[in-house]
């Protein structure tokens, strides 16, 4: 790594810097960076190495890959830091109208007992997995005869994220896109902040998962797999290997939802798209 200093007192990050940080990120955890961005790259680890007091991108490199539990949780810092958690409570409204209609549809067709599942796969700071949870606590409320067992999970690869997720506090200002007839879900929480209501934390947990565990045998199936304008981040033969294992997460007749953006021309011999307009959405038609 070339250890001279560039402006700004950064060190220089030439193509073998950018080709050694990129290939490891994308190794670890799927993430691409392409080279017109080596330049967010390296202002990401810059900074980062700024608050550790080192000067040299190579200091840096030793201390994330080296062995030991220090170096683990660096890299989490720094997995952080390179992560978009840019989201909102109810991003995307024609993604969540289908939510909405299929959690409507499934509950009034639903016998007097019904477990449902939903998973919001890199769910960030929390909003997308708690959007889930106020749609799914909102249908029910229209069925108080029947028993209706609904939860989601929210998985990201920063366990930062996960941990602010997991505290459901939000500055008051997110209230702004959270529909008039769910606005109870979020309670006043004081200095500008709203709180997640007890409600809905009966309904939600959350965990680190990295997206590249996937081929991992699939333990638990889910009625509805909210993936969101998460496949943008990865390579193309990385995105076409992570929808076709999430699938083997899926139910019979279960969602998957994508970001209109995230992929185009995947087919898969089990799932059918659906015609729901502005939304990238398929349904499990045949198990895996």
């Amino acid at each position: 790594m070339n250890p001279s200093v560039g402006v700004h007192g950064i060190p220089e990050f030439d193509d073998s810097d950018y080709a050694m940080w990129s290939e490891l990120l994308e190794r670890r955890t799927g993430i691409t960076v392409p080279r017109e961005r080596k330049s967010f790259l390296q202002t990401k680890i810059w900074s980062r190495m700024s608050e550790l007091g080192l000067s040299q991108f190579s200091d840096y490199w030793d201390l994330v890959t080296r062995q030991g539990i220090d170096s683990r949780l660096e890299w989490t810092q720094l997995v952080d830091r390179l992560t978009v958690h840019e989201t909102s409570f109810f991003r995307h409204k024609p993604s969540f109208d289908l939510v909405r209609e299929t959690l409507n549809s499934t509950f009034a067709q639903a016998p007097d007992i019904l477990h449902y599942r939903m998973w919001s796969v890199s769910c960030a700071t929390g909003e997308e997995a708690w959007s889930l949870a106020m749609l799914a606590d909102h249908c029910a409320a229209a069925y108080p005869h029947k028993k209706l067992y609904y939860g989601v999970i929210g998985t990201d690869v920063s366990r930062p994220a996960i941990a602010l997720a997991q505290q459901g506090i939000y500055d008051a200002r997110h209230m702004e896109s959270v529909p008039a007839a769910m606005s109870h879900y979020l309670q006043p929480a004081g200095k500008g902040l709203v709180s997640v209501s007890d409600v809905l934390r009966k309904r939600a947990a959350f965990g680190y998962f990295n997206l590249l565990d996937l081929e991992a045998a699939a333990k638990v199936r889910y009625d509805l797999i909210y993936c969101h304008n998460v496949l943008i981040y990865f390579s193309r033969e990385t995105r076409l290997k992570i929808l076709d294992n999430l699938v083997r997460y899926l139910k019979k007749d279960g969602i998957l939802i994508l970001g209109p953006t995230d992929i185009s021309a995947w087919q898969h011999p089990c799932m059918e798209r659906l015609p729901a307009r502005r939304t990238l959405s398929y349904q499990l038609k045949n198990d895996v």
